[in-house]
């Protein structure tokens, strides 16, 4: 499904990143919109109150016990986050329904890397313990996805990643992390306060 599709009776179409996650209401006239790899997306609604929202979370939990470090990268955050920002506009968490995507193992070199398996059991048992209802997913598998949720009837249109654009995806990315990285250290001759963090 491409953007242009969903230009025609929507304000915007809303992009999020991971670790973030934003919530509307059906009046707002919005599409959301993200890309996962092993990542997860939950796309969380009300129909009810017509209020939905969706995140994008890396990993299930960190190991910090600071509580101001709460951040929506992680699942546990991400989802309580979310169903705040959600109840806080009107939404009633006993409304809530959920549709569940990602948890790829979109390269050859993350066959073996439990990530996105762990972000799905994650997610799996967070809805269970909530009483939660799963309506549908696509998790697992290869390949990443590229999904829109739709406001109107909360349907959520998928569009698979062939692993050769993710690889190269993957590479590029690393590549200007790494970039990014040696520019910083380069700039400051004491070791990088990042892997302090």
């Amino acid at each position: 499904m491409h953007k242009k599709c969903f230009r025609d009776g929507y304000k915007e179409i809303a992009t999020i990143y991971a670790g973030e996650y934003i919530s509307a209401k059906l009046e707002q006239r919005i599409v959301l919109h993200t890309l996962l790899g092993s990542c997860i997306a939950a796309c969380l609604y009300d129909e009810k109150n017509s209020i939905f929202g969706m995140n994008h979370f890396m990993l299930t939990c960190e190991n910090s016990t600071d509580p101001s470090s709460k951040t929506a990268k992680y699942g546990v955050h991400a989802m309580e986050l979310l169903i705040n920002d959600m109840t806080s506009k009107g939404a009633s968490r006993k409304n809530l329904k959920a549709k569940v995507f990602g948890g790829a193992s979109p390269l050859k070199s993350m066959k073996s890397c439990t990530v996105g398996g762990d972000n799905i059991n994650f997610i799996t048992n967070f809805l269970k313990v909530e009483s939660i209802p799963l309506v549908s997913s696509s998790v697992g598998g290869e390949h990443g996805r590229v999904i829109y949720f739709t406001p109107e009837d909360y349907t959520v249109y998928v569009r698979k990643v062939i692993s050769t654009s993710a690889e190269k995806l993957t590479k590029e990315q690393a590549s200007k992390w790494n970039k990014a990285v040696k520019s910083y250290e380069n700039k400051n001759l004491q070791k990088s306060e990042l892997w302090h963090k």
